[in-house]
């Protein structure tokens, strides 16, 4: 869980590992959204995309980190609460892991 303060940005670092042992095509998907703030995906190279993060070719072993952009408006009433759910798609999909956000 994190706390975003209203009319703040919170970012958050998703790693994909191609798991496998081969090369694979990644993508990092927003399989669930439950929150009234607006989300970016960005990869490192400064790629943004709104609910899907294309990685590319992975070789077996390679982490790439993908980073979840949540901002927060001026006007979110405390104690607003969202979650966003994320999967690794590739040859095969990840189990999901999902990052709960609240105004203090």
């Amino acid at each position: 869980d994190i706390t975003c303060t209203p009319g703040q940005s919170c970012d958050v670092s998703l790693l994909v590992t191609n798991s496998g042992t081969g090369p694979d095509n990644q993508t990092l998907a927003l399989a669930a959204n439950n929150s009234p703030f607006p989300l970016q995906l960005c990869r490192a190279d400064g790629v943004c995309g709104a609910d899907n993060m294309l990685i590319g070719a992975m070789g077996p072993g390679n982490t790439a980190s993908v980073t979840a952009h949540i901002s927060v408006p001026g006007d979110a009433a405390p104690q607003t609460a969202g979650s966003y759910t994320f999967v690794a798609r590739g040859v095969v999909t990840s189990a999901p892991v999902t990052i709960n956000v609240i105004t203090p």
